[in-house]
C-alpha cells in the first residue's frame, strides 16, 4: 500500500498583489533554501484542505487569509499538493525565521522579475494573478451529519 502526503499552498491576494515567501530550507526532492514560493506545508491530521493552508500562512508570515477556491493540484510520486487561492483578511508580515526568511507581496510584473523562484510556485501565482475567477469555489452542499465535509465543484456560471 502506497503512502500519500498532502500539502498545500496558497496564492494569498491583497490589492493586485500575491504574497510569496523565500524558503530557509531544502524540501524533500533537495531544493527550494533560498528560492521564492508561494506559502504552505503539509495537512496534519483533524484538519480540512482549507484549514490546513489558512495556518501555513499565518505561522509562516503572520498573515491571515480566507480561501476563495482551488486553483489546481499536483500530483508527483505520491506527493499530492492542493493550490489555493485567498484573499487577504488581516496582518503584518513578519516572516517565522525557520522556515521563511522573507515574505512580500509582488506584482504580476514583480513576479517576472523575482528570481529564483520555484517554477510551480511562479505558475501558481501568475494564475491567481491573471485568472481569479478560474478558482474553483468551495460548494456549499453537505451531507447532513457528514462532520469534515468539503466540497469544491466548479461554478456552471463561471463557464
Amino acid at each position: 500500500m502506497a503512502t500519500v502526503s498532502v500539502g498545500v499552498c496558497g496564492a494569498l491576494v491583497r490589492d493586485g498583489r500575491v504574497l510569496m515567501v523565500r524558503q530557509a530550507y531544502n524540501n524533500r526532492y533537495g531544493k527550494g533554501a533560498g528560492h521564492w514560493f508561494v506559502p504552505g506545508g503539509y495537512v496534519q491530521p483533524g484538519e480540512t484542505l482549507a484549514e490546513a493552508v489558512v495556518r501555513e500562512i499565518r505561522e509562516e508570515t503572520g498573515v491571515v487569509g480566507r480561501v476563495r477556491g482551488m486553483l489546481g493540484i499536483r500530483e508527483r510520486e505520491g506527493d499530492l499538493v492542493i493550490a489555493f487561492l485567498l484573499h487577504y483578511v488581516e496582518g503584518q508580515l513578519r516572516p517565522d525565521g525557520q522556515e521563511v526568511t522573507d515574505a512580500r507581496f509582488v506584482s504580476l510584473e514583480e513576479l517576472e522579475e523575482l528570481t529564483p523562484v520555484m517554477g510551480l510556485s511562479r505558475e501558481i501565482a501568475r494564475t491567481a494573478l491573471r485568472w481569479p475567477h478560474a478558482a474553483v469555489p468551495r460548494h456549499r452542499y453537505r451531507p447532513a451529519g457528514a462532520k469534515g465535509y468539503v466540497l469544491y465543484l466548479a461554478d456552471a456560471g463561471q463557464a
